[in-house]
């Protein structure tokens, strides 16, 4: 009997989509970690196949507020049985102690907020996924028999003593903020945003928020093609300066156009 069970335990399963995600994440390292607690104001689309007949199928949803979100993480690569979460110290976990994307089976689990139903296309909030995410299923969010307020949160939670629970106070210097208002006034957006969530809450080395330690102690925090210096002091995180990170050449204009401003300069 326990050779026939193993067996059966064994064999494949065999999934299919019932749609996918449209959402403004194009590359892994700008997703969110955890949905609604980076992102509860980003918005996304979970947009269904004609197949699973959503007229019929999505019909009393409406009066539900949240939704959860079952995926395929379509771009992890592989798996160990211990990693290094994002947050935090640089510890590694039991992978069935996180919610790494890099699991024996790469299913993700998000809880977003349902802002309209038309026709095919749920559009949500407080999205974590990248675009053209598989989604495996939908389930309607039961706060009566879901929440649960005296649930611990065991590594995670403040009296574990982890990095986690730490909040730190973000300064720029003047030449970051000169820096970083040119690049809004030429149409690089969400750096500065993405960088005061991630050094305030987490400002350790990590290649999954592109954060590295310099030879002088200084840290470096990576954002598509550009770059961002600090310290790190106690609870104080001092932004030094913004640069390109555009290691080809030639550079393209922008970059160019960048380096000529504030060659130079310094606070």
């Amino acid at each position: 009997m326990t050779s026939e069970i193993n067996q059966h335990l064994i064999e494949p399963v065999q999934l299919t989509p019932i749609g996918v995600i449209r959402s403004p994440y194009q590359e892994k390292y700008s997703a969110p970690r955890q949905p609604g607690v980076e992102v509860s104001e980003q918005t996304g689309v979970i947009e269904l196949i004609p197949g699973v007949q959503p007229g019929t199928s999505l019909r009393d949803l409406a009066g539900f507020s949240h939704l959860w979100v079952i995926s395929w993480f379509h771009q992890a690569e592989g798996w160990n049985p211990m990693v290094k979460p994002p947050r935090g110290s640089s510890v590694k976990r039991g992978v069935f102690a996180t919610r790494s994307p890099h699991r024996p089976n790469p299913i993700g689990l998000s809880l977003v907020k349902i802002i309209s139903i038309r026709k095919n296309r749920i559009t949500v909030s407080g999205i974590d996924l990248l675009d053209g995410t598989p989604v495996l299923d939908i389930k309607p969010y039961l706060p009566a028999v879901e929440a649960k307020p005296d649930a611990t949160s065991g590594w995670i939670s403040p009296q574990s003593n982890d990095d986690t629970s730490r909040v730190f106070t973000v300064a720029w210097s003047l030449m970051a903020l000169r820096q970083l208002s040119w690049l809004e006034q030429h149409g690089i957006t969400g750096f500065r945003a993405r960088a005061l969530l991630v050094l305030s809450t987490d400002p350790f080395p990590h290649p999954y928020k592109r954060i590295r330690q310099q030879a002088d102690g200084s840290l470096v925090m990576a954002w598509k093609d550009w770059r961002l210096s600090f310290l790190r002091q106690e609870q104080t995180i001092q932004v030094q300066k913004v640069f390109s990170g555009y290691a080809q050449t030639p550079k393209p204009d922008l970059h160019r156009q960048f380096e000529m401003e504030f060659i130079g300069m310094d606070d």
